[in-house]
């Protein structure tokens, strides 16, 4: 009886107190988006005269993004943020899963930001330890204000709420260990370099200008 109950209680789901999901919205867009961006490459790789070399060099760059698609639509479906009694389990899109003692939390800074335009606003949550470095920080274009808004609740702690919208960067340089790795200069290095390279293989691809192996 022992054992069993041992194994249970290991097995058994963490029971929270709040728990959030990404917009919805988000994921209804990005596999739209997904879906209209894959028919051009699809019908090029079917309906369009190559030789073998370059349908097959078409075909990886087709799997390649198709691969990467199934990979963000499954991160959206399985992310969430969890609050329970010792822990907050984040369980982001973009970022890596991380377990944070609830302890370890001092304070939590909520702030409305902006990117290019201040019509658009969302909110932003960054938990900070005892010496005001970032545990983690919510990015409120993939978790809804009010889900945001439940989380600080939440954690209970002490809570300073930025007076006046900002703009996104100015947040990140008053609390720069918040900073995501696609907003560093490596990751957005990364990102464009990836980029530049898809599309530079589709367009070869279909134009027919790559070297022959």
């Amino acid at each position: 009886m022992g054992e069993l109950a041992a194994r249970e209680s290991r097995t058994a789901r963490p029971t929270f107190e709040a728990v959030i999901r990404p917009r919805q919205a988000l994921l209804r867009s990005a596999a739209l988006s997904v879906a209209l961006s894959a028919i051009p490459l699809v019908v090029a790789l079917v309906l369009v005269s190559l030789p073998f070399r370059l349908w097959a060099a078409l075909a990886t760059i087709v799997l390649i993004l198709a691969v990467f698609a199934v990979v963000l639509l499954v991160r959206l479906r399985i992310a969430f943020v969890g609050v329970n009694g010792t822990h907050v389990s984040v369980r982001s899109v973009l970022t890596p899963s991380r377990l944070v003692l609830r302890n370890s939390i001092d304070r939590i800074v909520l702030a409305t930001v902006f990117t290019t335009s201040i019509e658009r606003q969302t909110r932003e949550l960054i938990a900070l330890d005892h010496e005001g470095a970032a545990l983690f920080r919510l990015d409120g274009s993939i978790w809804a204000d009010a889900s945001i808004t439940d989380i600080a609740a939440a954690l209970g702690v002490q809570l300073t709420e930025l007076p006046k919208p900002l703009p996104l960067r100015e947040l990140i340089r008053r609390y720069p260990s918040s900073r995501l790795w696609y907003e560093r200069r490596s990751g957005i290095a990364a990102s464009i370099g990836l980029a530049v390279l898809l599309i530079a293989g589709v367009l070869a691809a279909e134009l027919g200008v790559l070297l022959p192996l």
